[in-house]
Order: C-alpha cells, then structure tokens, then sequence
C-alpha cells in the first residue's frame, strides 16, 4: 500500500511538472506585443499619468460595462391597488460596479515580486484613480483598487512572468475619460 502511494505521489509530481512546463513553454513563445499598457493618474493634485509599463506589467483583459446597471428607483408597492407605482426620473442614475482586470508581468527573473507589489501599492494607496486601457480605449474615473488574486508565476533561465488579477471597483460607471503620456 505504501509503494503504491509513492508510486501516485510521484506520478502526480511528474504530471505537475509537464503541465508546468508545458505553461511556461507556452508563456516564453507568448506574443506580448498584442497586449498594451495601463495608464493610471491619481485623483488628487499633482500626481503626473503613469505607464504600467514602468513597473513590466501589460494589460491583458480589461472587462467593462457599454451601459451600466441602472440603481433601484424609489416606488411605492400600494395594497391596496394593483401594481406599484414608480418614481423613473428622467436622467438614469447608475450603480458603481466592480471587474475583475487581468495583468502580465514580464521582467528579468527575480524582479516580478518586487514590481508587482509596487504596481499594486501605486493602486492601493493615496486614495481613488483615473485610468486607461490604451486596447479597448475606455477611461474612467473614481476607482479603487479592492485586492490582487489568482498571482500565478512563470520563469526560464533569464525571464520572469506573472500573471494576476486585480478587482476594482468603479464608483463612477458613466464618466468616460482618456489619459496619455
């Protein structure tokens, strides 16, 4: 019994490490040129436009809403009368929403901690940003950074990626706005 457990754990390790390789394979022959920076300015004065690719890092998925959902519109539920009656202004208003953004790092090997965790504090700290995705060209104003997940690393003799996801959250689902260097 105990033979043939060694003999699952090493089966499963060689399977982790072709999978492995087989990612990084894919990773190393990855086309980086189809992904684009990330422009990022803080809200707050004097704070100059920033590039992701100061820090290695690309945009590589950047979900959006074309038109966001509308917020509950106050309405009156009478019980004594059928249906309810609603108050619909005539300008919708909106809610803020949340997405889920996909980065990648590339750098020298052993320097994605370091300029991803700089990135992420950039976002995190000094309060709300504007940003940019220079792909989809959609801006927005009045983000915050929530947190960092799915942080999956890939290196070769001389390279280093890391691919993570960061949940923002858009308190102001309307405004569009551009940011350029």
């Amino acid at each position: 019994m105990l033979n043939l457990c060694r003999i699952a754990i090493r089966a499963y390790k060689q399977l982790t490490l072709f999978v492995g390789f087989l990612y990084i394979i894919t990773m190393i022959n990855i086309d980086l040129t189809q992904y684009k920076p990330f422009l990022v300015q803080k809200m707050k004065d004097g704070y100059a436009v920033r590039n992701s690719t100061e820090w290695g890092i690309l945009i590589k998925s950047f979900p959006f809403d074309i038109y966001p959902e509308m917020k509950d519109i106050p309405k009156n539920d009478w019980f004594d009368e059928d249906g309810d009656e609603e108050f619909v202004p005539d300008v919708p208003v909106f809610k803020a929403y949340e997405a889920e953004v996909e980065f990648i790092y590339e750098g020298a090997r052993d320097t994605g901690y370091t300029n991803v965790r700089n990135f992420l504090s950039y976002l995190a700290t000094n309060g709300l940003n504007r940003i940019y995705d220079s792909y989809t060209s959609i801006g927005r104003q009045n983000v915050r950074y929530q947190k960092q997940s799915d942080a999956k690393l890939y290196r070769n003799s001389t390279k280093e990626y890391i691919v993570f996801k960061v949940n923002l959250k858009f308190n102001d689902p309307t405004t569009m706005i551009t940011l350029s260097l």
